[in-house]
């Protein structure tokens, strides 16, 4: 009993180390809500010549994360940070207080109420820290947000964190990019706090039935299915939009497209933000894993939706990975953005 016991204790905290570097690697540069180090001029070593881990844990945390995000000497965080800048947690001088870090932005137990939290404008923030990134864009009453993924807990964290970014602000638009059940899973979350749902209206058929309903939950009951809202009696919880539709505060505008033709999915949506030039997106084109050798018919959709729009993108964030330049989008592209 004893040795299984042990056993099982060890497994646990191997298990949460792991849990540490793989939400970290799963945003990927999400972290960079955190302070980064300032530029060197240096060019990152190839080969770890830092204190030498304290810690059993540590030595694992190394193992799985600098050794991932080192590469022949080359920082792959620099696509997010610069040649030779780099998140707290990716640092090379010193990998203890790398792991220190990154033990404040992980939570072991749920990796993905994990909190990463980047700023890509004034008011624009990345919310990662799992394996799908919201979008938060903050207006002059209000805040709207790009995605709902996975499922309540990671939406109440996402939520957590826009509260603080934007306090006494609510949430009035939720941006739904598409049914697919990834990127849904919180979706009901954003209707308890009082959000409005902007889905296509080619999705609403399915979310009314299956998802913005009544309808119990007893397996794991939500906070929907405890203390429905009077807006699913109401019936007004959603905006069904054909083409296109605008958020604004006449300060800032976001603006919402229905892309297609589109064989993923029928129904899909992306966010863009004019004066930022920031395009949000989901599946279309993911940066979490290197860009086909041939554009995807996604991929040609998403440029056609663009120039058809004559949208001037310079900022392409995906719900899947970090966001990349639009050259970054266009070089994957090939003949086909010319």
């Amino acid at each position: 009993m004893k040795t299984e016991s042990g056993s099982r204790l060890k497994a646990l905290l191997r298990a949460s180390t792991l849990a540490i570097a793989a939400s970290v690697l799963a945003a990927c540069g999400g972290g960079a809500g955190t302070e980064r180090l300032p530029p060197t001029g240096v060019t990152p070593p190839s080969t770890y010549t830092g204190p030498a881990p304290q810690t059993v844990d540590i030595q694992n945390f190394m193992n799985a994360l600098w050794t991932n995000v080192r590469n022949g000497g080359v920082a792959n965080c620099s696509a997010c940070h610069g040649n030779t800048q780099s998140p707290l947690f990716a640092r090379d001088d010193d990998v203890n207080l790398a792991w220190a870090a990154a033990d404040q932005l992980v939570n072991r137990a749920d990796p993905g109420t994990s909190r990463f939290v980047q700023k890509m404008a004034e008011g624009v923030y990345l919310l990662g820290g799992s394996t799908h990134n919201s979008y938060m864009v903050e207006f002059r009453d209000f805040v709207a947000v790009f995605e709902a993924p996975l499922n309540e807990t990671r939406s109440l964290a996402v939520i957590e964190q826009v509260a603080k970014l934007a306090p006494n602000k609510p949430i009035r638009w939720l941006i739904s990019s598409h049914p697919h059940f990834d990127h849904i899973g919180g979706l009901r979350t954003y209707l308890h706090i009082g959000s409005t749902i902007v889905a296509h209206r080619k999705a609403i058929d399915f979310l009314n039935r299956d998802v913005l309903s009544y309808r119990p939950r007893t397996v794991a009951p939500d906070i929907v299915a405890r203390w429905p809202p009077t807006e699913l009696s109401e019936g007004y919880n959603f905006e069904a939009i054909n083409e296109n539709y605008v958020i604004t505060d006449n300060s800032r505008i976001l603006r919402v497209y229905y892309v297609q033709p589109l064989q993923h999915v029928s129904g899909m949506l992306m966010a863009y933000l004019p004066a930022e030039r920031i395009a949000f997106q989901a599946d279309l084109f993911d940066t979490h894993e290197p860009p086909p050798r041939v554009p995807t018919a996604a991929m040609r959709s998403l440029f056609t939706q663009v120039q058809r729009m004559k949208l001037d993108v310079t900022t392409l964030a995906p719900v899947h990975g970090q966001p990349v330049p639009w050259s970054t989008f266009a070089n994957a592209m090939g003949a086909g953005a010319r």
